[in-house]
């Protein structure tokens, strides 16, 4: 009989000594992952400063009465820089509502702040996110019409929509994005289109 408790006193032992060590092994291992991932964010910031140093030289310009862009002030950019802006205006994009939505997550976790501020943070991330599936949705119907970029910004009742076109934009064209941007979302203000070469 003492055999056995001698045997179970060793085996537990041995359990406890492989726990601990299970246990320092997983934290050190966690430390040094959370060190690997503080580098690769300083990396990923660093590169996307140096993307935006180099961004190119296209520029927006006041729509016209009819709400185009005249092609004579359509900004021109080599194909290159088109692609570089529309990549720098979807990153840019992505990085506002990534900052609203946390300064409204820490509203939502904050337990001084009402109930009705929390309820009305809660409608503002569903608004946030039904404007990223409309601005989605119009984007790639733009795209169906056969234009090879766009990008759309919804801001309430207006829209802003850019349009990569080889040429000026023609009247037809002009009323499929309108109607695209229409069906899509609630626009009653004005509807934008600036033309990129």
């Amino acid at each position: 009989m003492g055999k056995i408790f001698k045997k179970r006193y060793i085996a537990l032992a041995g359990l406890v000594l492989v726990l601990g060590l299970a246990v320092y092994l997983n934290w050190r291992f966690n430390v040094e992952d959370k060190e690997l991932q503080a580098t690769r964010v300083l990396a990923e910031d660093q590169a996307m400063e140096d993307a935006a140093k180099n961004y190119g030289d296209a520029a927006f310009v006041n729509a016209s009465s009819d709400s185009i862009v005249p092609s004579s002030s359509t900004a021109n950019t080599t194909s290159g820089s088109t692609s570089e802006y529309f990549a720098q205006a979807r990153l840019t994009r992505q990085q506002t509502r990534d900052d609203a939505i946390s300064v409204i997550r820490e509203t939502l976790n904050d337990v001084k702040v009402s109930e009705d501020v929390k309820s009305a943070a809660a409608l503002e991330i569903a608004n946030i996110a039904k404007q990223i599936e409309n601005e989605g949705k119009i984007e790639n119907l733009i795209k169906a019409k056969g234009f090879e970029e766009c990008m759309v910004y919804l801001d309430g009742e207006n829209a802003d929509v850019v349009v990569k076109s080889p040429e000026a934009l023609i009247s037809s064209q002009v009323i499929q994005i309108k109607d695209i941007v229409q069906s899509q979302a609630d626009i009653s203000g004005e509807i934008k289109i600036v033309e990129v070469k």
